[in-house]
């Protein structure tokens, strides 16, 4: 959630954007008489002036982690990455399918700033300011939609384990492409721009939930190469934005065909979240451990009812054999025990031997575990 929020909030730049530049161009071209020409060029003097500024600041006023200057012994390790492990991690293939999930979100983001006020002005007939206005209630989304999706992530660990996270992430994806489809098909003889505003909303909200579904994901992909899975999936999101302005909208004169191809290309990725598995979290389909619970409950179900309940004419006979049912199964918890957890007569801490078993057991069991919570 956190991971999220802070990605949200660094993304809404890129809505802001879309107000700003077209406000300080109006004011060089109307409000100092400059030409078009000469308004455009001196208007991209504002950012640069605004990075200059801040990478000022973050050079001499801030530090890389909480405790200091970074250093690789940070993250458990002896050695910076080489390219053999970023090639390594590439070449797993849920990693490779999460690159280009998120190309397919984070992409469509960074192509949308690109296009939507162009789109507003040139197929509505929005002056270039208001068209500017419209286009960041996309960005403007970031606020909370970005947070929204890691906090659904996390929520839906939290019941369902990585079951719930990948369905999160299905979701956010397959009805980004649903609204994406239906924004291509809006014109003015189909609501004109107020319906599209409405459409557009509803596709960045899924368009930033996805991100952070996305990156609920990430850190238990490999949490031991957490740092390069995030930057391969970050580097997929730019990589998507070249893929969908290349193939979509540079090469394409009609004015909405390009969204339903692009919507197309966000369906089939979010499709790919389908087959994701990992034997030690699960996957869509099932769960570990509390699959087989589950499954169990179920079965008590049948039992009973068919042991008990169907085949028992007595009104009250079957709920006294069902209660020596449920006795039986409550007494066998009493023998149950754990070398490194313990039963309900001792601890590990109270024999040495335990103890010693019981840390090795989570020290291996923490390579399986995420360095930290990115949802």
């Amino acid at each position: 959630t956190a991971n999220a929020t802070a990605g949200g909030w660094g993304n809404l730049g890129g809505g802001l954007t879309q107000t700003i530049m077209p406000l300080i161009y109006k004011m060089l071209n109307s409000g100092f008489g400059l030409s078009l020409s000469a308004s455009w060029r001196l208007s991209m003097f504002f950012p640069v002036t605004m990075y200059v500024i801040l990478a000022t600041w973050i050079f001499f006023f801030s530090q890389d982690t909480t405790t200091g200057r970074f250093d690789v012994t940070m993250l458990g390790k002896t050695q910076r990455a080489g390219l053999a492990d970023y090639v390594r991690v590439v070449t797993d293939w849920r990693v490779f399918l999460m690159i280009f999930q998120y190309s397919a979100c984070f992409g469509a983001e960074l192509v949308f700033n690109n296009v939507l006020a162009t789109h507003f002005h040139d197929n509505f007939g929005v002056d270039l300011v208001s068209a500017g206005v419209l286009a960041m209630s996309f960005g403007g989304m970031n606020l909370f939609a970005r947070s929204l999706g890691g906090i659904a992530s996390d929520w839906a660990n939290a019941r369902w384990e990585m079951q719930g996270r990948l369905w999160c992430h299905f979701l956010a994806l397959f009805f980004q492409a649903v609204f994406l489809f239906i924004f291509g098909c809006i014109d003015s003889s189909t609501g004109g721009w107020p319906v599209a505003l409405v459409v557009l909303i509803c596709f960045s909200i899924c368009v930033n939930a996805a991100e952070g579904t996305s990156y609920g994901i990430v850190p238990y992909m490999i949490p031991q190469d957490l740092a390069i899975v995030s930057a391969v999936v970050g580097a997929g999101g730019t990589l998507g934005a070249v893929i969908a302005t290349w193939s979509f909208y540079k090469s394409i004169s009609d004015v909405l065909l390009p969204f339903k191809l692009h919507a197309c290309y966000v369906m089939f990725w979010a499709l790919t979240v389908l087959p994701m598995r990992w034997d030690h979290l699960g996957s869509m389909w099932w769960r570990i451990v509390s699959a087989v619970v589950g499954a169990g409950g179920t079965l008590g179900a049948v039992i009973a009812t068919w042991s008990f309940y169907k085949s028992i004419q007595d009104v009250l006979l079957p709920f006294k054999l069902h209660a020596c049912y449920v006795m039986f199964w409550a007494l066998t918890v009493l023998p149950m025990r754990w070398d490194h957890l313990g039963s309900m007569w001792w601890r590990p801490g109270n024999n040495k031997t335990a103890g010693v078993e019981g840390a090795s057991a989570e020290a291996a069991s923490a390579k399986d575990t995420p360095v930290a919570s990115a949802a």
